[in-house]
């Protein structure tokens, strides 16, 4: 049978929540998806002259689109300017974790080059990025400078910068070396960064080429992208599911990464009303388990709740599946609990969620969701989760050949 049988919606969660499949396309407050970056820039695309007014950039006019000193492509841009002049570019989006790498080349060690990351505009939280008139390479932690490295004239370097919302802390990498450790941001930032600053001051001219993400696995999602839930605001809401007989066949899954140790139920994926609700959720143990519930329009309530604890900030993939006497959870393509119960009423009207238990939010990372009106298999549950690797969207396993037998 195929994975696509009876699959009523399914979400990849590549920068939307779009269902694939059917038409429940989710509502996204708070969510960010991973892979994603604030400021993206190469600076190709721009005729020669001032970088003020192309591609969203707004400062002074010292910033110069050139073709004459380049790290990539045709163009990068220039600055030189005895006092400080700046120039600014907001993101599209608020990204509560995120990456962002930029290169830079100075034809003197005794000028000034700043870049910064805030979350909203350039009076509020940020990351700072100092290069000093010493031929030093900075950041700030707190008010205290730590230096990343040196550097010397006419020569790129690029610097990259990883920040995270669960203590709101970043780190650092300096020409492609080893990350610094987690530290504090200049001013802590609220929701995210999505507000790029460059500066500059002193001797000498400093030149800016490609801004970008890079790849980093803590920052994408299993299969491509993946949404990105904050624990205080973040949810998917999507349309009802209509009328559902207690006796139907349900199976739901996901992919989830999450270092969280709720003190309450936040759901991971789902769909509930007040009474019916079918949810894959971490469990209020504090410890990191998974629990899969299920409770009909009669109150009929029955749990399958794991031993092990999943919230080591890995990926794992849970599936719930749901028939008239039993349900069973599933974690990395193993069964891991199971329980029976005769459900005697419906599951009518119930809406989907992510991140949202009614207020307990959820914290950490979700990919590739799939619903289906049937019960999965132990077979078709370890097709998905296709060793670790996942399964991507057609859900088309890869069939190893027959062997082939010599006749003599």
């Amino acid at each position: 049978m195929s994975l696509l049988t009876n699959l009523i919606s399914y979400w990849k969660l590549d920068g939307n929540s779009t269902d694939t499949v059917a038409s429940n396309d989710g509502t996204d407050t708070g969510v960010s998806y991973l892979g994603l970056t604030p400021v993206t820039d190469d600076f190709n695309s721009y005729s020669d002259g001032n970088l003020n007014g192309n591609g969203g950039w707004s400062g002074d006019t010292a910033f110069q689109v050139q073709g004459s000193v380049v790290r990539e492509g045709s163009k990068a841009v220039s600055a030189s300017s005895a006092s400080p002049v700046f120039i600014d570019k907001n993101g599209t989006s608020m990204f509560p974790n995120g990456q962002a790498t930029f290169y830079f080349r100075r034809t003197t060690t005794t000028g000034i080059l700043r870049f910064l990351l805030f979350d909203t505009n350039s009076s509020g939280g940020r990351v700072h990025i100092y290069i000093d008139d010493n031929g030093n390479v900075n950041y700030y932690n707190a008010s205290t400078i730590v230096q990343l490295g040196s550097y010397s004239t006419d020569t790129w370097y690029s610097i990259t910068v990883q920040w995270r919302i669960s203590d709101k802390k970043a780190r650092y990498s300096f020409n492609g070396g080893t990350y610094t450790a987690w530290d504090t941001t200049e001013v802590e930032f609220t929701n995210g960064l999505s507000y790029c600053r460059v500066q500059v001051s002193g001797t000498g001219t400093s030149y800016l080429d490609y801004i970008a993400e890079s790849d980093v696995s803590v920052l994408t999602g299993k299969i491509n992208q993946g949404a990105s839930f904050n624990g205080v605001t973040s949810k998917i809401v999507g349309p009802s599911l209509g009328s559902i007989a207690g006796s139907q066949d349900l199976s739901i899954a996901c992919w989830f990464k999450t270092t969280q140790a709720p003190t309450n139920n936040p759901t991971l994926f789902g769909a509930r009303t007040v009474t019916p609700i079918l949810v894959l959720r971490l469990t209020e143990s504090t410890n990191g388990k998974v629990g899969f519930t299920v409770r009909d329009s009669n109150s009929t309530l029955i749990t399958a709740e794991s031993t092990s604890t999943y919230n080591d900030g890995n990926w794992h993939y849970a599936v719930g599946v749901k028939t008239n006497g039993n349900i069973e959870l599933f974690i990395d393509g193993a069964s891991v609990d199971s329980n029976s119960a005769t459900f005697s009423g419906n599951f009518n009207d119930m809406e989907l969620s992510f991140g949202d238990n009614v207020g307990d939010f959820y914290f950490g990372s979700v990919d590739e969701v799939g619903l289906w009106n049937r019960a999965l298999s132990s077979g078709e549950i370890s097709q998905l989760y296709n060793a670790g690797a996942g399964l991507p969207y057609p859900l088309t396993p890869t069939v190893s050949p027959f062997p082939m037998f010599l006749m003599f």
